[in-house]
Formats: structure tokens, C-alpha cells, sequence
């Protein structure tokens, strides 16, 4: 509740504040989103638009170039194009506006986003690192008001005048779009990421994560990109070396891969024997630091003893 008003007296107060897409999502009919639309237009008149995806995809973008409020009803993103689209959309400081027969020319732009979709799971494909959304999920009303935009009309005076005098003063230092992404981290964004993720990604992550239960003495893992495609997708020969390279380095984050000797995790003889090759690293999360004499890679480099002489002063390691 706190963090709505706030976000409502940021809107009235602040217009040119850059703010969180707001997104309202139920499977559910009746819910209300569209009626909050249909409030917010009332309040803010002509400077509230409501469109459609198609409308964001569009060329000619005169219907929303000057709104403050863009709200975009019964939504799925699912092409790249759009979804880049809404996303620069959301924090861009200008926008070129492409009128039907006119020249084209800049103005500035401080449109808010507000999406409403019945898609629950994938309204639009959301990587785990994205801070741009809040997801709230409407709740269904157990009593039906169907007069309830005049109800909320004939409030808007009061609850305008309660905004701008009893709602507290907003503090702008915390992030650039007021809310921090702690406080605009739901459960149902979170759902939304999980459901975002593609096959492969899930697999590597079930596969690593069982390795990582099996090896918990084993601080991470080490691999080319040739090692998991022979230990996992040998078989598959639609499973392109460059399609699980683009999962690893743009889904999964992991870093540049380092040129080098490296423990294959997936030898037989794993750890004692190395090779050289464009490699990998993740790191184990099941990870439990030994308690028994041995020496973990993170020991080793405190201890700076060279990798090369590993074996010889530690020869216990299975």
C-alpha cells in the first residue's frame, strides 16, 4: 500500500520523475486492471494515452511521443524488437516523433509505462538481472461495485488533496527511478524470471546444480565449451556449440571464457588431470569448504603456491 501511494504521488507530484514499469497481471477477469486505466485517465485527462503493443510497434508514434502516462492493455511482448522497444522506452530522456506525412523531430519524453496482461508467466521475457519492472498481481474483488469509477471519480478532489498533503516526501537519492530494486522485487516478478529462462538454460542449471550436490568439496566448475557438448548433448545435433555459448555468456552471466589449463570437471580423472583449452567457470554453490587437511583453490592462491606444484604438495586429493 505504502509503496502504490507512493508511487501515485510521484505521478501527480513529479511528473518528469523516470519510474519502474508498472505491470498488473491476473489471470483472472474482473480484476480491476483495466478500470485502474480507466481512474488514472480521469485523473490526469489528456495526459494519459492508452494503447496497444501493436500501437508501441508502430512507425508513427504520435498517439504516446507526448503523454506522461502510457498504458498499454491486455499485453504480451513477445518479439525482441518490441520488448527493446518498451525497455528503452522506460528510461529514454528523448524521443523522435514520427507523425504520419511530417517530418520527424525530437522532444523530450517522460512517459510512465503501465502493462496489463493476463499472462501470469510470460507477459514478456525478463533476464534475472532486469530492474526495470514491478510485477504486482491483482487480487480478485470478492464483491462486484459496477458503479465503481463514479465511486472513484467523485473521490479524486480528496484523495489528490490526501496525496499531495499527508503522503510523506519522496526520497530521490536512493535510485534513479525512486524505488530500489529490493522494494520492487515481488514474488510474481520472480516467477515471471524462472518462466523468462529457455530450455538449455534450465537444463545447464539442473545439470550443474547436480554435479555441485555430488562434488561439494569441488569450489566450481571448469569447462570449454566442447566439454559440454560432448557430456551432455553429444547425441543432439541440433545443439549448436555457439547457441550453448550464447545461453552461458548472455542467460547464465558467465565471464569470458580464459585461455589456459584447466580442470575439466567432467574427466574421469577429475582433478588431477589438466588440459589446455578456451575454458569456463562457474561457480559451485553446494560448494563446503574442507575440514579435513585439504586445500581449497581459494587456500591455494592465499597461499600462492603455484597450481603446477598442486599435486606434489598435496597428495591426499581424490
Amino acid at each position: 500500500m505504502k509503496l502504490g501511494l507512493r508511487y501515485m504521488k510521484i505521478l501527480y507530484t513529479h511528473p518528469k520523475q523516470i519510474l519502474p514499469i508498472l505491470v498488473l497481471i491476473s489471470e483472472d477477469r474482473a480484476t480491476g486492471k483495466t478500470t485502474f486505466l480507466d481512474w488514472l485517465g480521469m485523473i490526469f485527462g489528456d495526459n494519459m494515452s492508452v494503447i496497444s503493443p501493436n500501437d508501441l510497434g508502430n512507425a508513427h508514434n504520435g498517439s504516446y511521443a507526448f503523454k506522461n502516462i502510457v498504458g498499454i492493455e491486455e499485453s504480451k511482448f513477445d518479439s525482441k524488437s518490441l520488448l527493446d522497444k518498451l525497455k528503452a522506452l522506460s528510461t529514454q530522456k528523448d524521443l523522435t516523433v514520427n507523425p504520419k506525412n511530417i517530418q520527424q523531430y525530437q522532444v523530450p519524453f517522460y512517459g510512465k509505462l503501465i502493462i496489463t496482461s493476463n499472462d501470469e508467466n510470460k507477459f514478456s521475457i525478463v533476464d534475472r538481472k532486469e530492474i526495470r519492472y514491478w510485477v504486482r498481481k491483482v487480487p480478485k474483488l470478492k464483491d462486484s461495485n459496477h458503479n465503481i469509477l463514479d465511486d472513484l471519480k467523485s473521490e479524486i478532489p480528496y484523495f489528490l488533496d490526501f496525496l499531495y498533503n499527508e503522503i510523506s516526501d519522496v526520497d530521490f537519492s536512493k535510485s534513479r527511478q525512486v524505488f530500489t530494486p529490493d522494494e520492487i522485487n515481488t514474488k510474481e516478478l520472480t516467477h515471471v524470471k524462472e518462466e523468462s529462462k529457455s530450455a538449455l538454460l534450465k537444463e545447464l542449471e539442473y545439470n550443474f546444480d547436480e554435479w555441485g550436490l555430488k562434488n561439494q568439496s569441488k569450489e566450481s566448475f571448469e569447462f570449454t565449451l566442447g566439454d559440454i557438448k560432448t557430456l551432455w548433448y553429444s547425441k543432439d545435433n541440433n545443439m549448436k556449440i555457439g547457441y550453448i555459448r550464447s545461453v552461458l555468456t548472455e542467460e547464465f552471466m558467465v565471464e569470458e571464457a580464459t585461455l589456459g589449463q584447466y580442470h575439466n570437471f567432467s574427466d574421469v580423472n577429475y582433478p588431477q588431470s589438466r588440459t589446455r583449452g578456451r575454458f569456463y567457470t562457474v561457480k559451485n554453490e553446494h560448494f563446503v569448504p574442507s575440514t579435513n587437511g585439504e586445500a581449497t583453490q581459494t587456500e591455494l592462491k592465499e597461499l600462492k603456491i603455484d597450481e603446477d606444484d598442486y599435486e606434489g604438495h598435496f597428495l591426499g586429493l581424490d
